[in-house]
């Protein structure tokens, strides 16, 4: 069964979700060309403003961190943040990597930092449709990622 074909793998919680797979940064060399057979490990919902390029080198996104929790997409609290392995890895200074095909093509993303965003001003700048899947009570994750050309 391919993910495509898995139900859950449809869920979405904003049109701009972007799902993919969470590479810790020594398995690089396990990304494939193609896209894997099992279902998503994360996904992102980029900044409103997805082209917007930040100070800096090289070209960087802002996006929201989801993780699956009951076949569904949330919007990954800071109190989560030591659950799973790509976001604790952040706090060691690891660059994980975050791989999409949506595009119909690989685009790879490096994980650079995280920080805290306010539930409000999350739901104000990443889109109103975030509002059943974030917590209120708990700073969500914000995602620093700088995209591999």
């Amino acid at each position: 069964m391919t993910a495509a074909a898995i139900p859950e793998f449809e869920d979405r919680v904003s049109p701009r979700q972007i799902n993919g797979y969470w590479f810790a940064p020594w398995s690089e060399k396990d990304i494939g060309v193609d896209r894997p057979d099992y279902a998503p490990t994360g996904a992102i919902i980029p900044e409103t403003e997805f082209e917007r390029i930040l100070p800096g080198p090289e070209f960087q996104i802002l996006a929201l961190d989801l993780v699956r929790v009951d076949h569904k997409w949330w919007v990954l609290s800071e109190s989560g943040v030591w659950t799973y392995s790509h976001s604790a890895g952040a706090f060691s200074n690891e660059h994980w990597l975050f791989v999409d095909w949506e595009s119909g093509r690989k685009r790879i993303f490096r994980l650079e930092a995280i920080k805290g965003v306010e539930p409000a001003r999350a739901i104000n700048e990443f889109g109103a449709e975030i509002r059943d899947r974030i917590r209120l009570d708990r700073d969500a994750v914000e995602l620093v990622l700088t995209r591999d050309p």
